[in-house]
């Protein structure tokens, strides 16, 4: 039996620091606010990504079965060991723009829709 897909979390601030740590933290927000991170993909309870950093090619893949035991899987040594990498971090602060982003164009969009009725 199939169960279903579950939406993903919330990837604030405060959960991302608590799978990773403050200095993990600061390091994938540099890789975010630098546009490396190009892909960003939700398969339930699986979130895979590309970052594209100055000294590699990444594809972490976070998964949050349990978010009390989190694993991870990336191409660099800390996604190797299993750890939760910046890479994962960046991903996931790249995946919840994307969400906050599309969230603010459809509500745009039922405003611009609300203005053009007669």
């Amino acid at each position: 039996m199939l169960l279903p897909s579950k939406p993903a979390p919330s990837f604030d601030r405060s959960f991302l620091i608590e799978l990773s740590g403050g200095n993990a933290y600061r390091q994938a927000e540099k890789l975010f606010e630098s546009h490396l991170v190009e892909s960003a993909e939700w398969e339930s309870p699986v979130l895979k990504g590309l970052v594209n950093a100055s000294d590699g090619i990444y594809t972490p893949e976070l998964n949050l079965r349990s978010t009390v035991f989190a694993e991870n899987t990336c191409t660099c040594a800390d996604g190797r060991k299993r750890k939760v990498c910046v890479h994962a971090i960046a991903t996931a602060l790249h995946y919840e723009a994307i969400r906050n982003e599309a969230a603010h164009n459809q509500v745009a969009g039922e405003f611009s829709a609300k203005d053009s009725e007669p």
